[in-house]
């Protein structure tokens, strides 16, 4: 493993945890897909109205407000439904609308955090587009699928090395600070070991989205580009051993010289071969054993030693994450095929990142009285966050659900509850103690509500209609008052969801399914107590679910798009001409090397928690001063500060971010 001398890697420049805001009104759901805009002047409108009521001491943006029994409830109403619902679309809505900065894209195309310039997440476009996709099918909104293809185009476009490096046609994690002129090499390193060192392990989980846009738009682009980072990547896969993992984590690109050999974080890699594997595209003998080799190796190390870091691209030694052990976990439980011992897998798993990163006295609150536990990022930095705790709570769910143990299953809720107070009512979504990412409060937190859903439905919003889940993806979703029309990339697929209105009729290519007991073969299952449909079709994969009952509460009509034809082409990955709507402009400023200025953290701390038995049990929800100041509201465009274009020069050891902030005391070394 490294040795290299212990830095903070999380920069900490405000703690924002208390607001005076105290005053809401209860609220309905958010129907979908509907703008932020549209969600907020219905509440001017005295649709969603209740009696302002006091509640506890505030989390975040929001007054914690408890059930009868001191448990923490989520923010916005008691049914986590229509909160997780909720706090989704003013996530979304947020990201959607963050203007361009001067270089012509948005902040999270090439920030990792709001209000600052430095580089992009190492995961953030592949976390974002994961959670999209799911939100595309959960929403039918059109947008959604847009923003993937341009996500996936401006990447494609800037991000990867050439065909003649070591490691060919694989992204780079990361660009340089400031705002970058755009153009080719905007994405051209890491941020802690320069310019030309890629992960190969987030280059894995790019791939694995742009097969998922693959099966949504029929593009070959996305298909072919897959495969090539695939064929790089099989081609370097190795056994590994206790120190060495089969992919490394971090490499010079260009000449291979491998810099950081170990990373627990396989997930994305093994999902993009299995793909592939399934699709029958590309060298399928390579990635077959490729993928054998990466299962091997967990099974023979991280599932027994508990290695399982690192994974963050702003940390430069050693550091076990919980994002790689509830990746796998979750992985372990969608694959049972992976090992015969799978529910045991999981569950070790999981008992290791609760063991691991529970955190039960953050900021000295008894946080077991209301009855959850929060899950810390790494034991690099030991401070809980709304992607890791949402993340583990989902895949306890999803544990729940695919082997009926429901004994954390209430735990896993109110860890969702705890990260809904994370989001303010414009949609900004901080990590605690810390500051707004754009992946911790973006890409990866909205598919943590999603899987929740689809694992127990029960969490999705009553009185609407919502695709929670399908085996097969998604390509074009469309909702109505009576009808929900979609169209799975493969005939043979099952799909989930919760209606509004009772099914009168299900139609595959045209031909009526029959209502069954259960999903022994095609056919349909509706459950009218908890208006839970699910649809298992083989020979179609164009479905359109209606009713002739008026429903008494309906999503807001989408243009339906139109149907992809997927094609199977043969791939031969090229170097395309840029097709990102993003393009560079006519000059190119003369480089010079940025700067990058710490902001001393402001300590600040929560108020006295009460007594969990004084908590009111009503739901305080807030809402802006007045409906035309909300309505108007936009995110703002974060403050910059001019910087141009690092240099490409090959000097791996230069760090792209060449001033680091110093230790807190929440820094955990092993």
């Amino acid at each position: 493993m490294l040795s290299h001398s212990a830095t903070l890697v999380r920069p900490v420049s405000r703690l924002v945890v208390v607001l005076s805001v105290s005053v809401g009104l209860m609220g309905g759901g958010l129907q979908s897909p509907v703008s932020l805009i549209e969600h907020l002047v219905s509440d001017s409108q005295g649709v969603h109205t209740a009696t302002p009521t006091p509640s506890g001491p505030m989390l975040m943006y929001h007054p914690i407000s408890t059930d009868q029994n001191g448990h923490i409830l989520p923010w916005y109403s008691a049914d986590p439904g229509e909160s997780y619902d909720h706090v989704i679309h003013l996530v979304w809505n947020y990201w959607k609308n963050l203007p361009n900065l001067s270089n012509g894209i948005p902040a999270s195309f090439q920030h990792r955090m709001a209000g600052q310039t430095a580089a992009i997440g190492g995961d953030q476009l592949a976390m974002a587009l994961s959670s999209w996709h799911l939100l595309y099918q959960y929403s039918g909104d059109p947008s959604v699928k847009t923003q993937m293809q341009t996500i996936a185009d401006f990447y494609l476009d800037y991000g990867l090395a050439s065909s003649t490096c070591a490691w060919p046609n694989i992204p780079f994690p990361a660009n340089s600070d400031g705002v970058p002129t755009v153009g080719p090499g905007f994405f051209h390193g890491d941020v802690m070991r320069g310019t030309g060192i890629t992960q190969p392990d987030k280059a894995g989980s790019f791939a694995s989205e742009l097969v998922t846009l693959y099966q949504m738009t029929g593009s070959p682009r996305y298909l072919n580009s897959a495969i090539a980072v695939a064929n790089t990547l099989a081609s370097h896969t190795v056994v590994g051993d206790a120190n060495t993992s089969p992919l490394p984590f971090r490499v010079n690109a260009t000449t291979g010289q491998v810099t950081d050999p170990y990373t627990a974080n396989m997930t994305g890699v093994l999902r993009l071969f299995d793909g592939l594997i399934n699709m029958n595209q590309g060298n399928v003998q390579a990635y077959t054993t490729a993928r054998s080799r990466i299962s091997s190796w967990i099974k023979t190390y991280p599932l027994v030693n508990n290695k399982w870091g690192p994974f963050f691209e702003d940390i430069d030694y050693d550091s076990e994450t919980e994002i790689n052990a509830d990746t796998m976990a979750w992985y372990i439980l969608e694959h049972p095929e992976w090992n015969a011992t799978w529910q045991s897998n999981a569950r070790s798993i999981l008992n290791y990142t609760a063991s691991t990163f529970g955190n039960t006295d953050w900021h000295g609150i008894n946080w077991p009285s209301y009855g959850v536990t929060l899950i810390n990022e790494q034991t690099a930095y030991m401070v809980p966050g709304n992607s890791h705790t949402s993340r583990h709570g989902s895949v306890e769910l999803i544990y729940s659900a695919n082997t009926g143990d429901l004994t954390r299953k209430d735990a896993a809720i109110r860890q969702l509850n705890w990260a809904t107070y994370m989001v303010d009512v414009d949609g900004k979504n901080q990590y605690p103690d810390n500051e707004i990412w754009y992946t911790d409060g973006y890409g990866d937190y909205i598919r943590h509500y999603l899987r929740a859903m689809a694992a127990m439905p029960e969490l999705a919003p009553n009185n609407q209609t919502h695709l929670l889940k399908s085996t097969s993806v998604v390509s074009n979703i469309s909702y109505t008052p009576t009808q929900v029309s979609y169209t799975t990339f493969a005939p043979s697929s099952t799909e989930t969801l919760k209606l509004n209105f009772i099914p009168s009729q299900i139609v595959a290519g045209g031909l009526s399914l029959t209502e069954n007991a259960n999903l022994a073969q095609e056919g349909w299952t509706f459950n009218p107590t908890s208006n839970v449909l699910q649809v298992r079709h083989h020979l179609s994969n164009q479905i359109t679910i209606t009713t002739g009952n008026s429903p008494s509460h309906t999503p807001t009509p989408v243009s339906p798009t139109p149907t992809p034809t997927p094609t199977q082409p043969t791939p031969t990955p090229t170097s395309p001409t840029p097709t990102s709507s993003f393009l560079p402009p006519t000059s190119t400023p003369t480089p010079v090397s940025p700067t990058h200025t710490p902001i001393s953290p402001t300590p600040t701390s929560l108020p006295p928690t009460l007594k969990a038995s004084a908590m009111p049990t009503s739901i305080a929800t807030e809402r802006t001063a007045t409906a035309t100041a909300t309505t108007t509201a936009q995110p703002a465009a974060p403050p910059l500060t001019e910087k141009l274009f690092l240099p490409l020069i090959n000097k791996p050891e230069t760090p792209l971010m060449p001033t680091r902030i110093n230790d807190l005391e929440q820094r955990r070394t092993r």
